[in-house]
Formats: C-alpha cells, structure tokens, sequence
C-alpha cells in the first residue's frame, strides 16, 4: 500500500506555473523546479513526469483559470460592453504591477518560445486562442442583441480582433511598455468595436 504524498500537487503546479511564467521553458531547469516547488527530484518525477510534462501541465491549468477569470468578468457584468471593460481593465493592472507585469502570460510567452517546435504546446496555444476568441465573439453577439455593438459587424472576426488585443497588450507587457501605451491600446481596441458602420 503506497504512503500518501507528503505535498499538496496543486500548491507544488502553481509554483511550476509561477516559474514557467518567470523564466520560460527552456530557461528553467529540472533544479530549478525542485527549488521552487520544494519536491524532491524524485517527488517531482513521480507526479508530474518530466520537465515537459510539468510544463503541459502548467499550460493546462493556466489556460483553465484565465478562461475562468474571463467568463466570470464577462458574465457578471451589467452589460456585455462593460464586462469587456472590466476585463482590460483588469489586463491594464496585470500589465502594471511592478512586480509580476513584466513577467507578461504564461500562454502567450509559450506561444512565443515553443509553440513553433513543439507539438503539444502548439496545440494548448490553439486551444487557449480558440476558447478566448469564441468567448469574445459571444460576448459580442450580446452586445448586438442589446445595441451596443452595430449587428452589421461579424462577430468571429471581432473576436479574433479582441483576442490579437489581448495578446498584443501581452506582448507589450514582456516589453516594459509604459501604462500609459497599454491604456492607449485598450481605449483604441474598445472605440473600434463601438464605432459605427
């Protein structure tokens, strides 16, 4: 009969994910990963499986809560332009913390280092690109329902519009871009959707 784990999984891939996000993939050794979850090699190996694996896992659950975060934001929200609203707006203060903004997104950094030789983190990045731009063309067609947005506009294309804004803020971020350009950018990306044709 084997002895319970000593060690909370979910605590030990939330510091996985954590370092991920810090160092990228290919930057971030096996001791690395036994520093900063606190398991042993031989725990870590046990659990998770391999570096790769570890990392899959820590997109996986990555890709899990920001898609949670952003229907909650949508979905709560009084109408769906100001869901929008909220949610880069809460971007722009991920963007701005000093010190966790400059680190950028676990999704986006992946896509960027390891979605082009690897298979499987090419498929997660697809996967987190499918579900935001669909969440997006949904909250979209809701606000044609309710006026906000023209019903002449195509909802998918507008989708795939919010998210390129979302990873190009992204992308500012990992770039040291001041506030003040984030801002600029989600002010510009939300005039264009209730700008009418």
């Amino acid at each position: 009969m084997s002895r319970p784990k000593a060690f909370d999984p979910d605590v030990a891939l939330d510091r996985a994910t954590d370092l991920f996000r810090r160092k990228g993939y290919a930057a971030t050794s096996v001791g690395d990963l036994v520093e900063h979850t606190g398991l042993s090699r031989s725990s870590l190996y046990d659990t998770f499986g391999d570096k790769h694996a570890l990392f899959l896992a820590a997109l996986d659950r990555y890709r899990v809560r920001g898609s949670d975060f952003l229907s909650e934001v949508l979905e709560n929200a009084e109408s769906p332009m100001s869901g929008l609203r909220a949610y880069f707006d809460a971007l722009a203060a991920d963007c701005a913390c000093p010190d966790e903004g400059r680190y950028g997104c676990l999704a986006v950094n992946a896509a960027a280092e390891c979605a082009a030789t690897d298979a499987d983190t090419a498929e997660r990045s697809a996967q987190n690109w499918n579900g935001m731009t669909q969440a997006f063309a949904a909250l979209v067609r809701r606000a044609q329902e309710q006026g906000e947005i023209t019903p002449d506009r195509d909802a998918d294309a507008l989708g795939h519009f919010l998210t390129n804004a979302v990873y190009g803020l992204r992308g500012l971020q990992t770039a040291g871009a001041p506030a003040s350009a984030v801002r600029s950018v989600i002010d510009t990306t939300l005039d264009v959707l209730a700008t009418p044709r």
